[in-house]
């Protein structure tokens, strides 16, 4: 079978060319996988370098607790670490994200539009960043170079084709 080539209209194919290269979360299985695969991640990583990526999911675990910085924590140490969920909106951080960022049990206030999610007892985040709430850290994250983009292009191009998609 001869078809055309495959035309996507709603694409963001610079942030997905990045993802192709970073942490990919979605298909692992459960809790212990999913922590495992980030320590790996944080101890491939120089002084300086974040762990990055997500597109996490806990819906189809057998234990759907979600994520937080307790489970990471030990596994990533002193590399900070920003994992988008799935959909985009609420991302999972790290104990050395948060302190970068400043947020702590004392503060900040949410922000509009935002929620930094807390223990309800000790006011600590959890790690669990909401909406707006997620620039609090994803603001120092490394900011991407002119090379960085033009790879994550080349890279998400390359993958487009690979599955038909030409345009």
């Amino acid at each position: 079978r001869v078809i055309p080539g495959i035309t996507d209209s709603h694409t963001h194919i610079i942030s997905g060319g990045f993802q192709l290269a970073r942490l990919n979360l979605r298909d692992v299985a459960g809790r212990d996988k999913f922590i495992q695969a980030i320590g790996t991640e944080a101890r491939a990583k120089k002084p300086g370098q974040w762990v990055l990526g997500g597109r996490w999911s806990v819906d189809s675990w057998d234990d759907p607790s979600p994520p937080n910085k307790a489970w990471i924590d030990p596994v990533t140490g002193d590399v900070p670490v920003y994992l988008s969920r799935m959909d985009g909106h609420s991302a999972l951080v790290n104990s050395a994200a948060l302190k970068i960022a400043g947020i702590d049990a004392s503060g900040p206030d949410d922000p509009k539009g935002g929620e930094i999610e807390r223990d309800p007892v000790s006011r600590e985040p959890t790690g669990i960043l909401k909406e707006s709430a997620m620039s609090l850290v994803g603001q120092y994250v490394p900011n991407l170079t002119e090379a960085d983009k033009d790879e994550a292009l080349r890279r998400a191009m390359q993958h487009a084709a690979s599955l038909g998609v030409t345009s």
